[in-house]
């Protein structure tokens, strides 16, 4: 008592296909969990720390086009994609 003066709508969200394609779902997620896993260093050292073998980090990185000195929170959803189908 009073009741409330509150206004209240329903959103409906359609899930719609990602316009990306990631050779292995987990493994993506597996590489980005990695890569934010260790705030502030850059990719090859927080994907050394998750268990990545430097020679398979440094050779994916160069297929994907992403420097070696880049940080996680640099990177776009398509880096992100290009790099774990790479490492993969």
């Amino acid at each position: 008592m009073p009741r409330p003066e509150v206004t209240s709508a329903v959103v409906v969200c359609d899930v719609r296909e990602s316009p990306f394609k990631v050779a292995d779902e987990n493994y993506f997620i597996k590489v980005v969990r990695a890569a934010f896993g260790q705030r502030r260093k850059t990719l090859v050292n927080s994907l050394l720390g998750a268990g990545f073998p430097r020679e398979k980090i440094l050779s994916a990185l160069e297929i994907a086009n992403i420097s070696a000195e880049r940080r996680a929170e640099n990177l776009s959803i398509e880096d992100f994609v290009n790099l774990a189908n790479s490492l993969k």
